[in-house]
């Protein structure tokens, strides 16, 4: 966040209180992307339901998991982390890496399958790989889950779509990644 505002605060109390004014729409619909380390340090702070009183649940998961831990290890690499950031360091392919952020990742999405199975949750689920080809079906899943009516012409649903960071890069690193680490005779 200190990439947006300079003196973004260490305080947790406040970070939500920015978070909600800048993530709130119109219409008091308040939405944030919530990765499991920011739970973790919101429930440090406070309750989850004192932050956000009756949160509506939207999983995005990614269905290529190697894809999504090669894009993460070469924006941890670079510091670019969206398409529209330069790059400010030499990225270099390491298939430990690589499979070190898959098992991560896979991890983290595990932590969030127990976190809704144990509240008996059953979030809105999208996948990027949609959500990159029907932003616009994306947006109206999302708003009937909230419970709000979104108007043809609303200008949300005219987004420009998504910028995708995959590229050449990405596809020869998956075939090294495979041919390397590939091996249907190893179950980790």
């Amino acid at each position: 966040m200190r990439k947006f505002i300079e003196d973004y605060p260490e305080d947790v109390a406040r970070q939500v209180e920015i978070a909600r004014r800048a993530g709130t729409t119109e219409n008091g619909i308040f939405a944030t992307k919530l990765h499991t380390q920011h739970l973790d340090r919101l429930l440090q702070a406070d309750r989850l339901t004192t932050a956000f009183p009756k949160p509506a649940f939207v999983r995005l998961s990614r269905r290529d998991r190697l894809g999504q831990a090669i894009s993460a290890v070469r924006a941890y690499q670079t510091h670019a982390f969206h398409a529209h950031w330069d790059k400010s360091a030499a990225e270099c392919y390491d298939a430990q890496a690589i499979h070190h952020m898959l098992k991560n990742l896979i991890q983290l999405s595990t932590r969030w399958t127990l976190y809704f199975s144990r509240n008996g949750i059953e979030p809105l689920q999208l996948y990027y790989e949609d959500l990159q080809q029907d932003p616009r079906g994306s947006l109206l899943k999302i708003a009937q889950h909230v419970g709000v009516e979104l108007e043809s012409g609303h200008p949300h649903l005219q987004a420009p779509p998504l910028a995708v960071q995959r590229d050449a890069v990405s596809l020869d690193w998956r075939a090294r990644f495979v041919s390397e680490l590939g091996d249907l005779d190893i179950f980790e």
